[in-house]
């Protein structure tokens, strides 16, 4: 059987990080011929016709695989792209893992995603399923498409063609995909985590174990705004423990009193402290490395005003895009202060947190875990310092 030899290449961006962005935008050849690639707004207003999400190359759909001689056919109320050619079918869907090659079901490592309107699929199942080889080029950051199409057989009677000699390919270099590492998507996620059985040192404890159900809430956001990622991040940490107190005369039952200046008699009862901190940060290093500002406000139920304080600090959000994750936090809060001229009340206070994920298999949620704490001491009137801390478990799901 005669084949001619036609090939492609696919000018992927792979710097959409600012500090290794292409001067001039990408492009997908054919034959030597430029390919009509609607094109995609991608970032900053940048006009491409690649993308590359995690580390994979997606590429728009119409451009890429009707110049290989296949119809597309895309139903927006289904999400479902259809691909054919002679002796090749390709069905799947936007946002879904799973295509349908030759009735033949196979995961995909990256979905199609829309695009600024535009559907964009990965380029190495798609183009291996209609006859094609892709293979990286990291020097140029090229990713080579060669489409070998065959030519049918001459009739018997017709004199056969001359044989010209193949187009030789161009060199390329052994390394295979995937394509180097580019910009973590923003993610969102809200989190509930348990406390277990953490220690509280206080006017009011010794050092108690938690007797009564604790819970954390969390929730994170990244987003981009004014050419910068940032990150929004609550947290809420409620602590329940006793004031242990046997009577008149147990040496328990005294409180010291604001100011530090004297004590008094108060009965045994269950103490709340709750801690809500804000943090807005702004991303320094992958991955999800912020430089933050937090907005801290304590509350109790034992009688001592609300308190407020502005402070600082950095945090490593969790990679949710990876089976397993770790995370961090510090902040710290110069001054935590409430009440009025008669009744101040402030705290040098510094929180931390420490922890893992793990995402369940083809599930948003994920299983959250490690330790967390503060501690404050006398900035003014404080009758004594505190901290709280100890180890946590939870579940969350990623939005």
């Amino acid at each position: 059987m005669l084949r001619s030899l036609a090939f492609g290449v696919c000018t992927a961006l792979v710097g959409l990080l600012p500090a290794v962005a292409s001067a001039s935008s990408p492009t997908i050849l054919f034959d030597d011929r430029h390919v009509a690639s609607a094109p995609t707004v991608i970032v900053d207003g940048r006009v491409l016709s690649g993308l590359v999400r995690g580390k994979r190359l997606l590429v728009p759909l119409r451009s890429m695989f009707q110049a290989m001689g296949a119809s597309v056919r895309y139903d927006a109320r289904s999400k479902r792209i259809e691909v054919r050619k002679p002796g090749a079918s390709i069905e799947l869907w936007v946002g879904k893992r799973v295509a349908r090659i030759d009735g033949r079901e196979r995961r995909l490592h990256s979905p199609p995603i829309l695009q600024g309107g535009r559907v964009l699929v990965p380029i190495r199942v798609l183009s291996e399923a209609m006859g094609a080889y892709v293979q990286w080029l990291p020097t140029r950051r090229i990713a080579v498409v060669r489409y070998v199409v065959a030519t049918p057989l001459p009739s018997p009677a017709a004199s056969p063609a001359p044989v010209s000699a193949p187009t030789p390919l161009p060199a390329v270099s052994s390394t295979p995909f995937p394509l180097p590492a580019a910009t973590p998507q923003p993610e969102s996620y809200l989190i509930l985590d348990y406390f277990l059985k953490p220690k509280i040192y206080n006017e009011f404890s010794p050092g108690n174990t938690a007797n009564a159900n604790l819970w954390s809430f969390r929730t994170g956001e990244e987003f981009h705004a004014f050419r910068l990622d940032f990150a929004l991040d609550e947290t809420i940490d409620t602590w329940i423990y006793p004031h242990n107190c046997n009577g008149a005369g147990d040496p328990q039952c005294m409180v010291t009193t604001i100011g530090g200046n004297g004590a008094a008699y108060v009965p045994a009862f269950q103490a709340l402290d709750r801690t809500s901190e804000t943090h807005l940060g702004l991303k320094i290093a992958e991955p999800r490395i912020y430089l933050a500002a937090g907005y801290m406000v304590r509350t109790t139920r034992y009688g001592y005003p609300p308190m407020l304080g502005l402070g600082y600090g950095l945090m490593k959000l969790p990679d949710l895009d990876r089976p397993f994750s770790f995370y961090a936090s510090l902040f710290y809060y110069p001054r935590v202060k409430g009440g009025d001229a008669l009744y101040d009340l402030g705290y040098h206070v510094t929180s931390y947190r420490a922890g893992f994920t793990y995402a369940l298999a083809k599930s948003p949620l994920f299983i959250d875990g490690g330790v967390v704490g503060d501690s404050g001491s006398n900035a003014f009137n404080a009758p004594s310092g505190f901290t709280h801390n100890g180890a946590f478990l939870g579940i969350g799901v990623k939005i």
